[in-house]
């Protein structure tokens, strides 16, 4: 993540006004592109690539965009012909006072909408070249330099260039309820649904779709989507929480897929000496049947001198996750955290209070992880570890008898549409 002398917030605030003021020139038309954090958003992302990741290949963001081919063909033809007529939109939405994109709930599919931009049944990936030189040339009379300008210009979407005219048309015509649940990048990948909201003025809520939020000093992109929306919602560690909308319970019996009784599960946030300091290998060694998942992007040199190759691997999956025994976090902010907790399986969190300090929380949750022993050290894991005999089991059965309170709290948090009917 990005540190505050590197990119700071003024730095994306700024960028994305002469971007907005730029957009509504070149279109003609007065729409405050900043709403819902999308200009925000690309600009922190120019910014990371350009500047802070100078040494990287630049990535065009192509979520941003109209691009429907993402979807698979049959998805598609079945979304635009079955869910998305004018019929069956006044029919979906009857009586409902709120809409969940698809990208805010990933559990059931009885609350959930697909992507809008689907309905699009044109897309165009041709650039208008004389239309991206005026853009450039509003951009540099808004105070972007000329360099800067020149690469916005390059890389900015289609959807908010080129095709608006389509998108705007659409979205003119779309029936939506008042309220909408989304993530940011759920509003990045759906061009329509971002425009509607927009010009119908709904409340848009952002929901969290993965870990880190609400721990101590929250990264930047964190709290441009919290800037952006009403009112932000979180899976635990904040004011306005609601049981994670992301995992689902698998059955007993599915596969393929390796199984672990022990696992230990990396973060990127994790520092590369930690493999050394916190005696993972030893306790590693200890289980017949133990894993330890490293994060895909940190390099596997960096892991494979210290376990057989046979007891580590790039990532966790989340059904190694869910059939697992026990699994010991590396800090708290990996997302499946949030599938243990829902489904009530016991897990630990290693946690070092005084490096730490920009991942430790504070609030109900993590008062109850304290309190039901779910926070330990390096030494006190390896002494549990001890006392039980390196019997996953016994370790399991004593974390569950421990975590219960943690568990019923998390159960009685409300679902995501019980909130929203507030």
């Amino acid at each position: 993540m990005l540190s505050s002398n590197q990119v700071s917030e003024r730095d994306v605030a700024t960028l994305a006004s002469q971007i907005n003021l730029a957009n509504q020139k070149v279109l003609g038309i007065d729409i405050d592109f900043d709403k819902n954090s999308e200009i925000k958003v690309f600009a922190y992302m120019y910014l990371y690539k350009n500047i802070v990741c100078s040494d990287r290949e630049k990535v065009f963001p192509s979520f941003y965009s109209i691009l429907v081919g993402k979807s698979g063909v049959l998805e598609k033809w079945f979304l635009r012909f079955f869910l998305f007529n004018s019929f069956l939109d006044n029919f979906y939405f009857l009586n409902k006072d709120y809409l969940i994109h698809y990208s805010a709930s990933f559990r059931n599919f009885c609350h959930f909408c697909s992507r809008f931009s689907i309905r699009l049944k044109r897309e165009s990936r041709v650039l208008d070249f004389h239309l991206r030189k005026r853009f450039e040339q509003f951009l540099i009379e808004n105070e972007v330099t000329k360099v800067r300008a020149m690469e916005i210009a390059q890389i900015y979407p289609t959807s908010h260039l080129e095709n608006f005219s389509i998108i705007y048309a659409k979205a003119m015509d779309i029936k939506i309820p008042r309220v909408v649940a989304a993530t940011v990048f759920g509003f990045l990948e759906d061009p329509l649904l971002s425009l509607a909201t927009k010009i119908k003025n709904c409340d848009v809520f952002y929901i969290q779709h993965g870990g880190e939020y609400g721990l101590g000093n929250q990264s930047l992109i964190h709290k441009i989507e919290e800037s952006g929306c009403k009112k932000f919602i979180y899976w635990g560690f904040g004011q306005t929480s609601v049981r994670q909308t992301r995992y689902r319970r698998y059955p007993k019996i599915f596969g393929p897929f390796a199984r672990y009784d022990i696992i230990f599960c990396d973060s990127i946030s994790w520092p590369s000496e930690g493999f050394r300091s916190q005696n993972i290998g030893y306790l590693l060694s200890h289980f017949d049947n133990g894993y330890f998942g490293f994060h895909p992007e940190r390099t596997a040199a960096i892991v494979s001198g210290f376990w057989p190759q046979r007891k580590i691997g790039k990532g966790v999956r989340r059904t190694e996750c869910f059939y697992a025994s026990v699994v010991i976090f590396c800090d708290p902010s990996p997302s499946l955290l949030y599938q243990r907790l829902a489904f009530r399986k016991p897990f630990l969190i290693l946690i070092d209070r005084s490096t730490d300090a920009q991942l430790v929380g504070d609030g109900v949750m993590w008062d109850l992880l304290e309190k039901c022993g779910c926070l330990v050290g390096s030494d006190e894991l390896t002494r549990f570890c001890i006392e039980c005999g390196f019997n996953t089991r016994t370790i399991a059965q004593e974390l569950d008898r421990k975590q219960q309170p943690l568990f019923d709290w998390y159960d009685d948090l409300p679902r995501l549409e019980e909130l929203l009917r507030e």
